[in-house]
Formats: C-alpha cells, sequence, structure tokens
C-alpha cells in the first residue's frame, strides 16, 4: 500500500507533499522526521493535513490528520469503484478539461487521487472512488405538505474549470454513469484596499460563501476563494446565488459584503476595503476563576459572528486560545459574538447559544475585555 502526507495551506495554492512511504509486510507504515507547525494562536490560517492511502484495484483513502507529528491512524481500503459521464455546459455543448474530484480535507483536487480530466467530449472516469449506495428516506416537504424521497446521505464532489470556476455536485452511488451540468457562473471582479496605509492589499485572500435562511434544507452551497495581485484586484467566478464576501489579512479586518446576489453571466464589481477595527481581549475561566489552558495537542478555538463573518454564512471567523488561555480576536466595529468552537468545552458562550448571547460590542480603535466561563 501507498502511503503519502499532504498539506494545504491555501485553496488557492497547490497541495504539497510532506511525505511519501509503503506499508510493510505488516501493514505499517510511518513517517519520519515530522515537525509540529508553529504554535500561531491568533493567526487565522488555512493550514489541513491529509493521509492518502492507495493501492491497486482499491478505492484510494483521503483522510484527515490534526497533528501529523504524533497523530496515529488505521486505514482499511475496500473494494474499487468507477464514477464516469460526461461534462457539460446548460447549452449542452461538451466542456473538455475540467478536473472532477471527489471533495477532501484539503479543499481541492490531487491529480490521479479519486479525479479525473474531461477529454475533449466531456467525458470521464474516476476509477478510484469507494462502492456504495445510499438508502432513501421519506421526509415531508413544508413548501408542498407532500413527502418527498431524499438520499440518507450523499458524496459530495466538485468541478473545477477556468471558466465555470468551482461547482459542487453530489452523487448516491458509485458504480455510477452521470451527467454533470455546469452553470453560467457570476463573475465578481474587485480591488481591495488597505485604508490604513492607503495602498492595495497584495496577496490576500478572498473568499465568497453562499448564504442560508429559514428555507435552507442542507443542499450544497456554492463558494470560491482567490487572492489578490500586486494592484490589489482580485476575481472570482461563482454558482448564481447570494454569497458574503470577504478578506483576509493580517492585522487587519473587513466589513463583508453580505448576502450579495451573483447573477449568471453578470459581470460586477464587489471592492472591500480592510481597516484596523477593534479587538475583543478574553480568556477562558473556570468556577475558581483560574484560567483554562489551551495547547498545540489540545487546542482550543475561539469563534465569533458579526460584521465580518455574518451569522448566514457558512463560515465563522476563528482564533486559537493561548497555553495561558487567553485569546485576541481582530474585528469590524458594531456587535460581535464570539463563542468556544471546540466540543470537548463547556461554556456559557457556545455554538447552541451563539445567537441569543449578549453581543460584545466594539469601536474603531477600541480593545474590549471579554471572560468566558467554562464548565460548571
Amino acid at each position: 500500500m501507498r502511503v503519502e502526507l499532504y498539506v494545504a495551506l491555501s485553496r488557492t495554492v497547490p497541495v504539497e507533499l510532506l511525505r511519501e512511504t509503503k506499508s510493510d509486510e505488516n501493514g505499517e507504515f510511518r513517517f519520519e522526521g515530522l515537525k509540529a507547525p508553529k504554535y500561531v494562536p491568533q493567526r487565522e490560517e488555512y493550514r489541513r493535513y491529509a493521509v492518502v492511502a492507495s493501492a491497486p484495484d482499491l478505492a484510494t483513502r483521503v483522510d484527515s490528520v490534526s497533528h501529523p507529528s504524533d497523530d496515529s491512524l488505521d486505514l482499511v481500503l475496500s473494494s474499487a469503484a468507477t464514477l464516469k459521464g460526461r461534462v457539460i455546459n446548460e447549452t449542452g455543448d461538451p466542456v473538455p478539461n475540467a478536473i472532477l474530484f471527489r471533495n477532501n480535507v484539503l479543499g481541492q483536487s490531487l491529480p490521479g487521487i479519486t479525479s479525473a480530466l474531461s477529454d475533449v467530449e466531456g467525458r470521464f472516469a474516476i476509477t478510484d472512488i469507494f462502492r456504495f449506495k445510499t438508502q432513501f428516506i421519506e421526509v415531508g416537504d413544508p413548501d408542498t405538505l407532500l413527502t418527498k424521497l431524499i438520499p440518507r446521505s450523499q458524496i459530495v464532489c466538485q468541478v473545477e474549470h477556468p471558466d465555470y470556476g468551482n461547482q459542487p455536485f453530489t452523487i448516491a452511488e458509485a458504480p455510477a454513469t452521470i451527467e454533470v451540468v455546469l452553470k453560467e457562473p457570476a463573475i465578481i471582479e474587485g480591488t481591495v484596499l488597505d485604508t490604513v496605509t492607503q495602498q492595495p492589499a497584495r496577496g490576500v485572500r478572498v473568499s465568497a460563501h453562499a448564504v442560508h435562511d429559514e428555507t435552507y434544507r442542507g443542499e450544497i452551497l456554492g463558494d470560491g476563494e482567490t487572492v489578490t495581485d500586486d494592484e490589489g484586484r482580485y476575481r472570482l467566478l461563482l454558482i448564481p446565488d447570494h454569497y458574503n464576501i470577504w478578506a483576509s489579512m493580517t492585522d487587519r479586518t473587513v466589513d463583508a459584503m453580505k448576502s450579495f446576489e451573483a447573477k449568471a453571466g453578470a459581470n460586477v464589481a464587489v471592492d472591500l476595503k480592510m481597516i484596523a477595527g477593534g479587538c475583543i481581549e478574553g480568556r477562558l475561566i473556570d468556577s475558581d476563576g483560574q484560567p483554562v489552558t489551551s495547547s498545540p495537542s489540545e487546542p482550543i478555538s475561539i469563534g465569533v459572528h458579526g460584521p465580518a463573518r455574518p451569522f448566514d454564512g457558512s463560515t465563522v471567523q476563528a482564533t486559537m486560545v493561548e497555553e495561558n488561555g487567553t485569546f485576541l480576536l481582530r474585528v469590524p466595529p458594531g456587535k460581535n459574538y464570539p463563542y468556544v468552537m471546540s466540543a470537548n468545552v463547556t461554556a456559557d458562550r457556545n455554538p447552541s447559544n451563539v445567537h441569543k448571547s449578549q453581543p460584545v460590542i466594539v469601536e474603531e480603535g477600541e480593545t474590549v475585555k471579554l471572560d468566558i466561563h467554562v464548565g460548571g
């Protein structure tokens, strides 16, 4: 069995192969010489690791690992199936050179790993996906008051193409022959300005995530990500929907463009302004007033909704708690709602009550102190 370790530092930069090896006669493997990444609590970053295991005629596995320097995991490979078909656009024309892949923790395709490239006729075949068939369940439709069948589970896949962006689709079984129809995308272009220096924000990540409302039924939401050029310009191709759009930059924050409508075929400008904002300087304390510590091996995450990441979006701004139990969040002026994200920590501000919690009101240039109580 071939085993590889990859890291992704961004969805816009190709993944890096860190280690590769083969399992021994007992099926065991080991990656030597790995070092834990530098612990930077106040940095909001994209760092994801995955172990990929493959063998002839078996389905390739892509498993997430949190701490590759000290994690262990067992990998069981099952029989492979083929997912094949065609990629076409809304007028029925074939789409060549589209990359199709099963979703994975790295957020992007890995060449030859549960992925395929469409040919001139739009045909593709992914030959190392695992064999499965979902069950369907009957649920009530609140709009029609009738019942309908929905899959109990689905496999999420993606299509990447320079003219269509990144578009998700789902499958309910494999092997299967399917037709993937790519929608005409909306083109969102703009500039990101650092208002502190009055200079273009170069090399910053710009993200867009589709919003959801009370009608949301678990559908796969669209998203997109890119990086600004030397002039602070960016360009996103998005499937039609409503999006929150924001940028991420060290020592800056931003008021996200909220619920922006991206229409098929439209080419619209969305400019973003990075500001200094204010800070929430907090600490986690127990019932005795003592700090609740965090560490690289047992990290505690703090999330915050607010002007930078509205509640109706599918993402949250987050940071790590420092080893002394403190944390720092840079946020825009206005009402912000911080909470403890880590499932193994019980706190008075948590995911289940964050909508109803007292907002932390921050002014530009202000630092607000906050204690989050843990336990009890």
